[in-house]
């Protein structure tokens, strides 16, 4: 009797815990929706100001901000950009904030060090699907465009990907690439890594 019983016990702990796993990955795939929504909506935005201000901005403006090297900033429902990032073989469109921070990581890339104008432009994202979580699958040549808040585009290829310890600072913004996407393993412990050349240098 205390055998049986102790079975029903275990048979209704396992059904309990595969029903909170369904449970959990419902929620996953309601927060990824959720997250994938807000994204799009951001980086539209953000990128109708830039097209905005680009169209605003005199060649003299404009030569005066790629002589002097400058990434300007704007700000838009509290949060300063710095423009978007576009991977095409990946149906990605991300808006970019001026510096990291885990609420804006739910809806925007963040950059994390750099600018394309010093070629040495470090950008983070989080791992969902509607973030970097697919950059995973990049290959070598593939494309990513960055454009900036005064509509100005610097294009990049893929060179290599790799993996590195999640406290590895040194490594990840001295490496020598124009630019370096990344984002969290599963686990969190580490960090996978695209390395990018601009087009053209």
């Amino acid at each position: 009797m205390k055998t049986k019983r102790l079975g029903n016990i275990l048979v209704g702990a396992g059904m309990l815990c595969l029903l909170l796993c369904f449970l959990y990955l419902l929620y996953l795939q309601y927060d990824n929706n959720r997250a994938l929504e807000r994204s799009l909506d951001t980086a539209v935005r953000v990128r109708e100001v830039a097209w905005e201000r680009y169209n605003d901005t005199d060649l003299s403006r404009e030569q005066e901000l790629l002589e002097n090297r400058t990434l300007e900033t704007v700000e838009i429902d509290g949060v300063e950009y710095i423009g978007y990032i576009t991977i095409p073989s990946q149906d990605l469109i991300m808006a970019v904030t001026a510096d990291p921070n885990d609420e804006w990581l739910k809806f925007a890339a963040c950059r994390y060090y750099g600018s394309p104008y010093t070629n040495d432009m470090v950008i983070c994202g989080h791992n969902y699907d509607s973030g970097f979580g697919k950059i995973k699958e990049l290959e070598e040549g593939d494309e990513v465009i960055f454009t900036d808040m005064n509509g100005n585009v610097t294009e990049y290829t893929v060179a290599m990907t790799e993996v590195l310890n999640g406290t590895d600072v040194t490594k990840m913004i001295e490496s020598g690439y124009d630019l370096s996407l990344y984002t969290c393993t599963f686990g969190g412990s580490s960090r996978f890594t695209v390395r990018c050349t601009q087009v053209g240098l």
